[in-house]
């Protein structure tokens, strides 16, 4: 695999999706609506066809105006079918809703990682370096902070970004596993030496 090919692996495994919150959530209130809405709601999920997975979260986003999860959902929609800049538009509505909300940082930079080509920008670092502060379980991010730094030339700070993301995973663990392959592999790509992820001194 190229290096862009990891890099959206990892843009791509950034984004989970709530996808419950299509046809309902605990936390949504109960709201009028419209008969055809009405009948969204009660399909299941598997049932609805993405024009009405759509519908049904732009209705909810109606009814809730300062809710930033069915803004985030309708951006995951859209990524998925390749509508990133749209999706874009939708992820940045749902932050101006809340700015901490980590799906949402780390769709608007994956959709932003895939307009640029694979190259993950300084602004695109800064909204994964928020979402990572907010949540550390987040080791995709971690590790695009650090193709960041190596696109930029800085391949030692790169490494040392990847090393301090590894001592705080647990060791052993799947999440370590798959950090330590998705750094092994992009460093493999670009003809680095893998043997040891710090620089040496």
């Amino acid at each position: 695999m190229s290096r862009f090919d990891w890099i959206f692996m990892a843009g791509a495994a950034l984004v989970s999706v709530a996808v419950y919150l299509v046809i309902g959530h605990p936390g949504m209130a109960d709201q009028p609506m419209e008969k055809r809405q009405a009948e969204l709601a009660a399909k299941s999920l598997d049932d609805l066809t993405t024009a009405e997975a759509l519908s049904r979260l732009e209705s909810i986003a109606q009814e809730q105006p300062d809710a930033a999860e069915p803004r985030y959902l309708i951006g995951v929609v859209l990524s998925q079918q390749g509508r990133d800049e749209e999706a874009v538009r939708a992820y940045q509505s749902a932050l101006r809703r809340d700015d901490a909300h980590v799906p949402t940082l780390l769709g608007l930079a994956d959709s932003l990682i895939r307009s640029s080509g694979g190259q993950v920008t300084p602004d695109i670092a800064r909204l994964l370096g928020r979402a990572y502060q907010l949540d550390t379980r987040q080791f995709q991010a971690a590790f695009l902070i650090g193709v960041s730094a190596w696109q930029s030339g800085e391949t030692d700070q790169a490494r040392a970004i990847w090393a301090e993301t590894e001592r705080n995973l647990p060791e052993g663990s799947q999440e370590a596993a798959d950090f330590d392959m998705m750094v092994s592999q992009f460093l493999a790509a670009e003809g680095a030496d893998s043997a040891a992820v710090s620089p040496q001194p």
